[in-house]
């Protein structure tokens, strides 16, 4: 039995229909984009697209090519070549389509706000990130100027309140110890709550913060120009240089992260010292009313010691260890400021435990309570 097999004719036609129904198909596609067109305007553009389909059909077949067997087989082959060129293209734009649509229903559901915006943010980042929340350059220096003013009356308040006879042979110190240790109070808790109320700063203390922290950050710089200044006017320079050279290191990080927005969490990390500075401007308090004998001295002085190793050293040590982790997502600049700051706080608590060490514990440095101050 013969099997059938298609003339040249027949194969031209057959490539040419299908080369059409793709076409009609990419046509179709098309269509779909423009939904809005008016329904006259669209069954004029289908009319006009199938008379102009049939006569392509038509002279394909009836060309003066379909003589020639090889020329209509170059004719079918083009065509083919061309559909599949069409399907390609129209399948990779359907997926793109779909992959961006999908991507601006997540986004959009996730920010809360219109597609646009955060599409044009995920350009440069895999996962877009609504903006940080952070205050305004005047909230800021609003903020830092407050706290200026809040310190210099609560050591002109301290003044005024009762202090021990053997604290009145330097009022000055006694006052400034006092306002150091209302400042260490009020910013260690205020750091745990920071990551109490947003924990997810600690996965990222470089971009992610809130107007908490951020306030927190501005308010201490406030503390430490005031007692940067208070020390200025009321101690010699030989027996201050170590603490304002430190609050010169502070308030140069600080404010960085401040006005630059970026690396807040990491100073927040920083102001977790200050709750070992609870009890170690409490030590001084009780040596400067010559209660360094009693059980309140010895507790502290235990609880003192604790802390100074867990929020002091071991903070100043995972921060070094941070940073030289996260070297490559660290500018320059704010990696070398922050390398020699972390060098110097390091030196200078390492000095500083071995001060109260040796004070407290091995009883040879009887005279050692008159260099100690808070870093």
């Amino acid at each position: 039995m013969a099997l059938y097999r298609p003339s040249a004719r027949t194969s031209s036609t057959l490539w040419s229909s299908t080369a059409t129904s793709l076409i009609l198909d990419e046509w179709a596609h098309k269509k779909g984009k423009f939904a809005q067109t008016s329904a006259p305007r669209r069954a004029n553009n289908e009319q006009q697209h199938a008379c102009r389909s049939a006569s392509w059909q038509s002279s394909a077949v009836t060309s003066p090519c379909s003589a020639n067997p090889t020329a209509r087989m170059k004719a079918a082959l083009m065509a083919a070549t061309a559909a599949a060129a069409i399907v390609e293209k129209k399948t990779r734009r359907r997926r793109e389509g779909d992959a961006l649509s999908e991507a601006d229903h997540v986004v959009h559901v996730v920010s809360g706000g219109p597609p646009d915006f955060w599409t044009r943010r995920s350009s440069t980042s895999t996962h877009p990130r609504p903006p940080q929340s952070a205050m305004e350059l005047g909230w800021v220096l609003a903020t830092t100027a407050g706290s200026v003013g809040l310190f210099r009356s609560v050591n002109g308040a301290v003044g005024r309140l009762p202090m021990p006879e053997s604290a009145c042979k330097n009022a000055w110190r006694w006052r400034n110890i006092s306002t150091s240790f209302v400042h260490s109070i009020i910013t260690g808790i205020w750091a745990v709550l920071c990551f109490f109320l947003h924990p997810q700063m600690a996965e990222d203390l470089i971009e992610t913060h809130s107007v908490f922290s951020h306030a927190l950050v501005s308010f201490s710089i406030g503390y430490f120009i005031y007692d940067f200044f208070d020390m200025v006017l009321h101690q010699k320079l030989s027996q201050s240089w170590e603490l304002l050279f430190h609050h010169v290191v502070v308030i140069t990080c600080f404010g960085l992260s401040v006005l630059s927005c970026r690396f807040v969490g990491f100073a927040v990390v920083a102001l977790l010292v200050e709750i070992n500075s609870v009890f170690l401007h409490l030590r001084q308090m009780l040596r400067m009313a010559d209660l360094a004998s009693g059980t309140h001295y010895r507790l502290n002085s235990i609880v003192n010691l604790g802390t100074y190793v867990v929020f002091r050293i071991n903070t100043l040590a995972w921060m070094t260890r941070w940073l030289v982790l996260n070297r490559d997502n660290v500018p320059l600049v704010s990696y070398t400021v922050g390398s020699v700051g972390m060098a110097i706080m390091t030196a200078m608590n390492i000095v500083l435990f071995c001060r109260l060490l040796r004070s407290d514990f091995l009883k040879s440095g009887a005279r050692e309570g008159k260099k100690e101050k808070e870093m």
